[in-house]
C-alpha cells in the first residue's frame, strides 16, 4: 500500500457493476492512478474481455451531465480497421456503434472517450457512468457489463499531456509532458497511453526544467511510454518533465488521446492531478480562410464561421472548437416589461435580450412582497412562462380591486438562465435566491 498520507482529496476509482462473468465481458475502465481536477480532460474507455468472433459493437452508458462533458471519441489500437459512429448529444449518455466484417479476438480497449470535467466541480464528489446496454454481434454474443466510479480530485500540480498537439503525416514531432505549479519532488512516475496506428514513440528527451534527474524511458510496447525520473535534486515550478519524440504514422484528419494515466510524484507522496491531452495529423493550410488551419484547432475547416474564438450560439454546433457543442454564455441582461390589459387579460411585452433563446416569466403578488418585506420566495405565485420563445406572453388574470401583481422576466439559452435581478439603483435587495427556492418557480 502506498503512503497513507496523500490527500484525501485525492481521486480513486472504484469498479461496481455485474458479478463475475465467466464469458464475454465489456467494462468501462480508467487509469487505476487516474485523478481528474476541475477543468482537466479525461479518458474513459471501453473494454471487452474475452471477445471471440466480434464483429459489432452497441453501446450506451449514462455519466453526470453536471459533473462531465464528452468531447470526442476514438477508436483504438486493438479495434483498428473498424468504423466509428457515435452520438453524444443526448444529455447524460453516450451512444457507440463499431463495426467492420473480420471478427475481434482477444482482450483490450475498444473506444476511448474524451470528457472535460465541470470547471466548478467541488474535490471529492463521485460521479458513477453506469451501462445503459451492450450488445455484441446484435445480441448473439451475450455479455456481463460493469460500470466505473469516478472521483474527482484536487491538488496543487498538475500534469499533464497539451490539448493541443499536431504534426503532419509523416513528420516526427516532440510533445512535451509537463508538470505546473511543483514545490518539490526528485522522483516522477509517468505513463502516457495512444494509439498506435496514429503515433509511434521513438525516444524521451529530457528538457532543461528536469535535466538534474536522470532518466529511464521505455518505449518498447507500442501505444504506451513509460518514463521513472529521480535524482537528488528537486523541482519547483512549471515546465516539461519529459519530450516525448513521436513519428506521426497515422493519415491526415486521424487523431488520438494522450492519455496520462499515471503521474505520480515521490510515490505519490505529493499529491497531483492529471490532464489528458489530443494529438492532431495534420497540415498547417488554412482552408477556409478564417486564420485558423485544423493544426491551429479548426474544428471545421470548411467553415469560415466556426473555429477558435468563435461566438458560440446555441444551435447544436461547436463554434468555437471547445471540444463542446453549445456552451454558450448565459444571456445577461434584465428586459424590461410592458403591461397592458386586454379583454380581461394582462398582456406582456419585452424587447429582445441578444443571446438568448427563450424567457422565463414569473408572477406575484404585489401585496404579498410587499407585507413580507420584499421576499420573492413568498410572494412569487405563478411561472406564467418556462423557456418560451416569445418575447411576450399573457396572463389570463388581472389582480382583484384594489390588489396588483409584479412580472419578472429573465433571458434564457443552451447555455442557462440569466437573472430576474437588474442590478440597478431602485433594486433593493436580489431577487434570485427567493424566486429560486419558491415552488412557484420557472424550472
Amino acid at each position: 500500500m502506498r503512503s497513507v498520507t496523500r490527500w484525501l482529496l485525492l481521486t480513486m476509482l472504484v469498479l461496481f457493476g455485474s458479478s463475475a462473468w465467466a464469458g464475454t465481458s465489456v467494462s468501462l475502465t480508467a487509469s487505476p492512478y487516474q485523478k481528474p481536477g476541475a477543468g482537466n480532460d479525461v479518458v474513459v474507455a471501453v473494454a471487452v474481455s474475452q471477445a471471440s468472433g466480434v464483429t459489432s459493437m452497441d453501446f450506451a452508458y449514462a455519466f453526470n451531465p453536471s459533473v462531465l462533458t464528452p468531447t470526442g471519441v476514438f477508436l483504438t489500437g486493438f479495434t483498428s480497421g473498424f468504423s466509428l459512429t457515435s452520438n453524444l448529444n443526448t444529455t447524460g449518455l453516450v451512444e457507440l456503434h463499431l463495426a467492420r466484417p473480420t471478427g475481434l479476438f482477444g482482450s483490450g480497449e475498444v473506444a476511448w472517450v474524451t470528457f472535460r470535467v465541470a470547471s466548478g466541480v467541488a474535490a471529492g464528489i463521485t460521479t458513477p457512468l453506469s451501462w445503459a446496454s451492450a450488445i455484441l454481434n446484435g445480441g448473439a454474443i451475450p455479455c456481463g457489463k460493469q460500470g466505473v466510479s469516478l472521483a474527482i480530485g484536487s491538488a496543487p500540480v498538475t500534469i499533464g499531456a497539451p490539448r493541443g498537439a499536431f504534426g503532419p503525416a509523416g513528420s516526427q514531432v516532440v510533445v512535451p509532458i509537463s508538470a505546473s505549479a511543483l514545490a518539490g519532488g526528485s522522483s516522477f512516475d509517468i505513463v502516457v497511453t495512444f494509439d498506435p496506428t496514429v503515433l509511434a514513440a521513438s525516444s524521451v528527451q529530457m528538457p532543461a526544467f528536469a535535466s538534474c534527474l536522470s532518466l529511464v524511458p521505455n518505449v518498447s510496447v507500442p501505444g504506451t511510454v513509460r518514463v521513472s525520473l529521480f535524482g537528488l535534486c528537486t523541482l519547483s515550478g512549471s515546465g516539461p518533465l519529459v519530450n516525448i519524440v513521436f513519428n506521426v504514422i497515422g493519415p491526415s484528419g486521424s487523431r488520438t488521446p494522450l492519455n496520462v494515466t499515471r503521474g505520480d510524484i515521490e510515490e505519490e507522496r505529493y499529491p497531483s492531478v492529471l490532464e489528458d491531452g489530443l494529438f492532431n495529423v495534420c497540415g498547417t493550410r488554412d482552408i477556409d480562410g478564417d486564420g485558423f488551419s485544423v493544426c491551429a484547432g479548426d474544428c471545421n475547416d470548411a467553415n469560415a464561421a466556426l473555429h477558435p474564438g468563435a461566438a458560440e450560439s446555441c444551435n447544436g454546433i461547436d463554434d468555437d472548437c471547445s471540444g463542446i457543442v453549445d456552451d454558450a454564455p448565459v444571456p445577461a441582461g434584465v428586459p424590461g416589461v410592458a403591461a397592458v390589459a386586454d379583454n380581461g387579460d394582462t398582456v406582456l411585452s419585452w424587447a429582445p435580450v441578444a443571446g438568448s433563446t427563450g424567457y422565463d416569466v414569473v408572477r406575484g403578488s404585489l401585496t404579498a412582497l410587499a407585507s413580507d418585506a420584499g421576499d420573492f420566495s413568498r410572494s412569487t405565485d405563478l411561472c406564467l412562462a418556462d423557456n418560451s420563445a416569445a418575447a411576450g406572453v399573457r396572463d389570463h388574470l388581472l389582480p382583484a380591486e384594489g390588489e396588483g401583481f409584479w412580472y419578472l422576466v429573465r433571458p434564457t439559452n443552451c447555455g442557462g438562465a440569466g437573472s430576474y435581478d437588474g442590478g440597478g439603483n431602485r433594486q433593493a435587495a436580489l431577487r434570485d435566491p427567493g424566486i429560486a427556492v419558491s415552488p412557484s418557480r420557472c424550472q
